[in-house]
């Protein structure tokens, strides 16, 4: 697990490792301005509302969850989409990192 928060974003790494700790599985982020990001495997609509929810209790605001299907490559994902780096700072102030 060192070696996945060595090849994150010092911005994106506490999020990562919340939704990981959580079971989503993350396979790919980005948290540079303007827009970071985090992609993840597709859930169920009950497992998205417990995304969101999670989010939501742990002081993320400003970001979208975005569903995506790519008929060519026939792969789905859904993703985190941050408005600013701030909306992403301002989340998950003491995470537990494992």
């Amino acid at each position: 697990m060192e070696k996945l928060i060595n090849m994150l974003e010092k911005d994106i790494t506490k999020c990562v490792m919340l939704l990981r700790e959580y079971g989503f599985n993350t396979f790919c982020s980005c948290g540079c301005p303007p827009n970071p990001y985090i992609q993840m495997e597709c859930y169920s609509d009950d497992e998205i509302t417990k995304l969101y929810k999670l989010l939501i209790e742990k002081g993320y605001k400003d970001f979208a969850i975005k569903f995506s299907w790519d008929m060519i490559a026939n792969s789905r994902c859904l993703e985190i989409i941050f408005n600013s780096i701030d909306s992403l700072r301002k989340g998950n102030k003491n995470p537990k990192l494992i």
